[in-house]
């Protein structure tokens, strides 16, 4: 009996070790948001983020290709943007097979994404976190999920941060069969950054809203609207066009986790 009493007790506490992650990701949003003339961070993809410049050899593309590489100096600590469960931006697999460990800053991932569909648009600009509807509704950032493997990137499943409209043209409701483990190129799909991501917390994600707060919540309680800042009429996910309140999960990927 008291082993479940303690394992049940190491998953209350990374959780709320993770929420706290979050609540500091949005203190630096924030602080961001009151440097500059309330602007939201936003920063723009591109393939050369994949290259840690210093080793000349690739890394995960996520650290200096989110707005995390603008805010992680008002956040303060890199271990601030890995989950404790997930432990994912603590090792990056390299081409070469040796695996290395470090923070985000060194193997380039993050245990936590960002929404460009509706906040961060593809350019990496931002409108002022007010003139977003439902602030408190709005998404900013989101517990992700993928693997650690520089081979597996651009597209694959070594990208998960980017909670764009690649993201939203391959999950839920287009894809609803739980995406396999193992390299994701090639397989277009992708729950596996958001619905299904591996180690939830009660089956939860943690989320940092516009409004600044930090809450935990059921994919299947999110709806769309909520990623496309849009609380009327319906959104495109590219292959298809659902009312704003579809919701972005079902009880099913609430309960399924994609192996790492």
């Amino acid at each position: 009996m008291l082993l479940p009493a303690l394992s049940k007790a190491k998953t209350k506490a990374t959780g709320a070790a993770c929420l706290n992650n979050t609540k500091q990701l949005a203190i630096g949003m924030g602080m961001y948001a009151s440097d500059n003339d309330d602007k939201v961070a936003g920063m723009s993809w591109n393939a050369s983020h994949y290259t840690d410049i210093q080793a000349g050899q690739a890394r995960g593309g996520e650290w200096t290709g989110t707005p995390a590489i603008l805010l992680n100096p008002l956040v303060g600590n890199p271990r601030s943007w890995v989950c404790p469960l997930k432990k994912r931006g603590l090792t990056c697999k390299l081409v070469s097979g040796q695996t290395i460990t470090g923070d985000p800053s060194v193997t380039g991932f993050l245990s936590y994404g960002f929404n460009y569909v509706g906040v961060v648009n593809g350019n990496g600009g931002t409108k002022r976190s007010s003139q977003y509807p439902q602030s408190s509704e709005t998404i900013y950032i989101a517990e992700c999920g993928g693997n650690d493997d520089a081979n597996d990137t651009n597209d694959g499943k070594g990208d998960a941060a980017w909670l764009d409209t690649w993201w939203t043209a391959r999950c839920y409701p287009t894809q609803t069969t739980p995406v396999p483990a193992g390299p994701a190129r090639g397989l277009q799909m992708g729950n596996y950054r958001f619905q299904e991501q591996p180690k939830k917390h009660n089956s939860r994600m943690a989320l940092v809203m516009l409004d600044g707060h930090a809450e935990t919540k059921l994919g299947s309680k999110i709806v769309w609207g909520q990623f496309f800042a849009t609380y009327s009429g319906t959104v495109n996910l590219g292959p298809s066009t659902v009312p704003w309140d579809s919701p972005v999960s079902n009880a099913f990927f609430d309960g399924h986790e994609m192996l790492p």
